[in-house]
């Protein structure tokens, strides 16, 4: 188990950026299936642009639903109290940041978990919202959700990561993944959840293991959906080195393709032929987190030269153009 646990931190890349992309399908949707009553999420973004420097690898996520609360949403698996200071300072800077009262701090987690659930000094207190995977009921869940007739994926996703009483972490992990096998080939559920979740198994299953089941899927042939280099090669070799490293690259590239040719688009409706001239600089970000900043950047603005400097801005801070 320890080998495992350290290989899960070793490629936590792959994790985050699948639990990132996971979050994402929240949208028009609640929170009611992580336990958090909310109304129905209007927007969903990473924070990295205004608060992080992008390059740090962080589960770091920004919602915000129909009745104007927001949301920051963090992962952090084995939390101990120093981790509250961290997220606390986190908090208040999101909070100046976007200028508003109205947030709330959500921590997913499991394992190990300090029984501390609040930070209190003399003039202020943090007191986020903490879902501690870990206390859930993995195996009973599981059952009760094979006698359903309506599955939701997301919470499949998030189950390897839910309690057990009776089994081996690896043993539930690999049940779960056999089960959303099943689901797909009966269409109840996507290939992409099912990729997803072989992905965030790597904390918890040997990658032996998961390399044997990945092979069994796709000889199935059911990941077309995704880019061929990315699945022919990308995935072969994140099997081998990182347990998906394919799969975190398919769902970037993709994340990273549509917002580009969303973002020429708006160039051209706001301003014409002298937009579109930004399009070859904008072809050279590949930073998704970059991007989504930059397309609310021209969402809001009404002179064409606030966007060439936030352009600049980027290129003199993280080199990406």
């Amino acid at each position: 188990m320890e080998d495992r646990d350290k290989k899960g931190r070793e490629y936590h890349q792959n994790y985050d950026a699948i639990f990132k992309w996971a979050i994402n399908f929240f949208l028009d949707k609640t929170l009611d299936v992580l336990g958090v009553h909310t109304g129905k999420i209007i927007e969903v973004r990473g924070l990295e642009p205004i608060t992080l420097d992008v390059k740090e690898q962080r589960v770091d996520i920004f919602l915000k639903d129909e009745n104007g609360i927001c949301y920051q949403i963090e992962e952090e698996r084995n939390m101990n109290y120093s981790d509250l200071y961290r997220f606390g300072a986190q908090h208040l800077l999101i909070a100046h940041q976007l200028n508003t009262d109205e947030l709330k701090s959500i921590i997913i987690t499991s394992g190990v978990v300090t029984p501390k659930r609040s930070i209190k000094t003399l003039s202020s207190t943090y007191n986020p919202i903490i879902i501690d995977l870990g206390q859930r009921d993995g195996e009973k869940r599981l059952e009760e959700i094979k006698k359903q007739d309506s599955i939701d994926p997301i919470e499949l996703v998030f189950l390897p990561m839910y309690g057990i009483q009776n089994k081996d972490r690896e043993e539930f992990a690999i049940e779960v993944i056999h089960f959303a096998r099943q689901l797909l080939e009966s269409k109840r559920i996507s290939n992409v959840f099912l990729g997803a979740l072989v992905v965030l198994c790597n904390k918890f299953v040997s990658k032996e293991t998961l390399k044997k089941i990945w092979e069994d899927i796709t000889m199935l042939q059911i990941f077309k959906d995704f880019e061929e280099i990315a699945m022919e090669k990308g995935m072969e070799k994140g099997m081998e080195e990182g347990m998906a490293k394919g799969m975190e690259e398919g769902i970037v590239k993709g994340m990273v393709k549509a917002t580009k040719e969303s973002i020429s688009d708006l160039l051209e409706i706001k301003f014409g032929e002298d937009g579109i001239i930004l399009i070859p600089k904008i072809s050279k970000i590949n930073n998704s987190d970059i991007l989504i900043a930059l397309k609310k950047a021209i969402k809001v603005s009404k002179d064409l030269n606030f966007v060439k400097e936030f352009i600049q801005n980027l290129s003199e801070q993280h080199n990406e153009v």
